[in-house]
């Protein structure tokens, strides 16, 4: 199996990554399919799929049906430049779906293309575990469902995010004997993925964390809130 294809769009209404290149899934089914046995789709928890992303999905799929040569990512980067509605310095694949199910081609290529315009790479994998992830280290990082289990995906080579409590407060947290951040975007910090790109493994080493952001979580903090 090839994987799924990849469409390329610059985001648009998300403040938290900026308006970057972004790397969707063509194919809806593939995509789900590419995030079976992850702990945060069983458990209902994945703050896409369970989430409004679907919908961006969507969008996209039917957008790329109707012209594939508009989604291309030489295209998205041309319109990213001619556009300079902000200096572009990244890029994202996979906002949905995992990105080890994507055709390990196109990926490769796309990381190839991203690096040469000199932008930094936000993409994470739930199944780092797997043999099929082992080609994305240099670029992806792991994706934890805590920090127990970073530290494994740690010894093993990956650079690592780790999700956190709901509630968690702190600006940085422990995997292991190694200390890494919190996302500084959903600590307040008046930044975006763009101008951040702590995530990109080439500019930091680190773990980064990820506070739970899960609708199950926003209900909780919608009750504490209310009492």
């Amino acid at each position: 199996m090839s994987g799924y294809k990849l469409a390329w769009t610059l985001a648009k209404g998300n403040p938290k990554t900026g308006p970057i290149p972004t790397g969707w899934p063509v194919d809806m089914a593939a995509a789900r399919e590419s995030c079976n046995g992850c702990l945060q789709l069983e458990q209902k928890t994945c703050y896409a799929w369970y989430g409004s992303v679907p919908r961006g999905l969507m969008s996209v799929i039917l957008a790329y049906t109707r012209d594939p040569a508009r989604y291309t990512l030489s295209h998205c980067l041309v319109r990213a430049f001619r556009k300079r509605m902000v200096e572009i310095k990244a890029a994202r694949l996979g906002p949905i779906g995992d990105p080890a199910g994507a055709d390990a081609h196109a990926v490769r290529n796309a990381v190839r293309r991203l690096r040469k315009e000199g932008l930094a790479i936000l993409s994470y994998t739930h199944f780092w575990r797997q043999r099929r992830a082992e080609r994305m280290q240099d670029f992806c990082r792991a994706s934890c469902d805590s920090a127990e289990e970073a530290e494994e995906a740690q010894a093993e080579g990956w650079r690592v995010a780790a999700i956190l409590p709901w509630d968690y407060s702190r600006a940085t947290f422990w995997v292991g004997s190694t200390r890494g951040i919190v996302c500084p975007v959903q600590r307040g910090v008046d930044t975006t993925c763009n101008d951040c790109r702590l995530c990109d493994v080439t500019r930091y080493d680190r773990p980064i964390g990820f506070i739970d952001h899960s609708h199950k979580a926003r209900a909780k903090r919608l009750k504490m809130a209310g009492e």
